[in-house]
C-alpha cells in the first residue's frame, strides 16, 4: 500500500509540472493526491499495530511511543517541506521528496521480520532469538 501511495504521488507530481488546460489532466492529478493521500494515511495507522507486534513487552510501551514520535515529528516537517513548491522552479521537489521518503520506508519495511501468526515476545532475549531466526530465513530465501 505504502508503494501504491508514493507511485500516486509522484504522478500527481508529474500532472501538476503540466500545463495544460485538459481538465482531465487535471482532475487526475486530484484524483491521485487523493488516493496518495488514503494510502498514506492506512500506512500511518498499520504502524501502531506492527510496531506493537515487534517491541517486547518490556519495551513495548516505549518502542510504540518511539515510532508514533517519528511519526508526529515527520507530521510536523511536512508543511516546511511542502512551502518549498512556492520557490521559482522548485514546484516538483516536495512531491519527489514524499514519493522518495514512502519509497524508501516501504523498502526498509521489507526487511523487519513477519509477525504473522507468530507469538507475542516477553523478553528482549526472546525477540533477539525471534529476529536471528527470521533472518535466517529471510537470508536463505524462506521468507519473502
Amino acid at each position: 500500500m505504502m508503494y501504491l501511495g508514493s507511485t500516486a504521488l509522484f504522478l500527481f507530481m508529474l500532472t501538476a509540472q503540466i500545463e495544460s488546460d485538459s481538465i482531465f489532466i487535471q482532475e487526475s492529478g486530484k484524483w491521485l493526491a487523493f488516493f496518495g493521500k488514503f494510502c498514506i494515511s492506512a500506512v500511518f495507522n498499520n504502524i501502531f499495530i506492527y510496531a506493537s507486534e515487534l517491541y517486547p513487552t518490556e519495551i513495548r510501551t516505549v518502542g510504540v511511543g518511539f515510532a508514533s514520535m517519528v511519526g508526529r515529528v515527520s507530521g510536523a516537517m511536512s508543511p516546511f517541506v511542502l512551502a518549498l513548491q512556492d520557490k521559482p522552479g522548485l514546484g516538483w521537489l516536495p512531491y519527489t521528496i514524499f514519493a522518495i521518503s514512502g519509497f524508501s520506508s516501504a523498502t526498509l519495511l521489507l526487511k523487519l521480520p513477519e509477525t504473522n501468526n507468530a507469538n507475542l515476545t516477553e523478553t528482549i532475549d526472546e525477540a533477539e532469538e525471534f529476529y536471528k531466526t527470521n533472518a535466517k530465513k529471510a537470508s536463505s530465501g524462506l521468507l519473502l
